[in-house]
């Protein structure tokens, strides 16, 4: 599945009180008012990111007003800061900022964010957030999925989890241990591949493009639920 070009969306650099934040919006057509889907993206795997920007595409494509942005530390070639304040601070920023926009719902806003950025949403963004896209959660021994992501756990609001069997960054065991205890406005779907959905083997396109359906068919369900 090829990249799509940001042909569709508008780059631009917004102020806020975060500080300087790089963000591509892709607009739908018409009229509005549009749900907001804001993607925080990984620590390293930017905006720019294949499977980004095809799922702003989409969800553009299914009347979703799609924001994705970097975090702070990328143009300046830096780290993230020690606790993750800095970039929850970011993110928050962000919905913030684009939740006041006269095309946008601001009752409707669903938050998806990847790997690093699942994390930082934990920190208080998720609470701005009607529903969650969870691609490739971070977990382990120490810092438990059902620890991590207690706040889904303390709300009822609608999540998805996409991840693969092989990712090296999470236990697939612990997401479905936990599934007991979070019932069914909470849907995980399992592909095969590694960290970004990646195999070793010429069908990598194949799933990368499974991992992106499953998060649009997912978004069509909540768009107006």
């Amino acid at each position: 599945m090829a990249a799509w070009p940001c042909l569709a969306c508008k780059k631009e650099t917004i102020q806020t009180a975060a500080g300087p934040i790089e963000t591509a919006v892709s607009r739908p057509k018409g009229k509005g008012p549009f749900p907001l889907l804001v993607i925080a993206p990984a620590k390293q795997y930017t905006m720019e990111g294949k499977i980004f920007e095809e799922l702003a595409h989409g969800a553009a494509g299914l009347g979703y007003y799609v924001v994705r942005f970097n975090w702070g530390y990328i143009p300046k070639k830096s780290e993230p800061s020690a606790d993750l304040s800095a970039e929850a601070k970011e993110l928050d920023a962000v919905i913030e900022h684009f939740r006041k926009e006269s095309k946008v719902d601001a009752g409707r806003v669903v938050l998806a964010a990847k790997s690093f950025g699942t994390k930082v949403a934990m920190l208080g963004p998720e609470q701005k957030a009607r529903a969650l896209l969870l691609l490739t959660p971070n977990c382990d021994a120490e810092r438990t999925f059902r620890k991590t992501y207690q706040p889904v756990f303390a709300s009822t609001k609608k999540a998805h989890v996409v991840i693969s069997v092989n990712d090296p960054y999470c236990d697939i065991n612990q997401i479905h241990e936990a599934l007991k205890d979070l019932g069914s406005r909470v849907t995980v779907h399992t592909l095969f591949g590694d960290h970004n959905f990646v195999l070793k083997s010429a069908a990598s396109d194949i799933n990368e493009k499974a991992a992106i359906q499953s998060s649009l068919n997912w978004l069509r369900q909540v768009q107006d639920n």
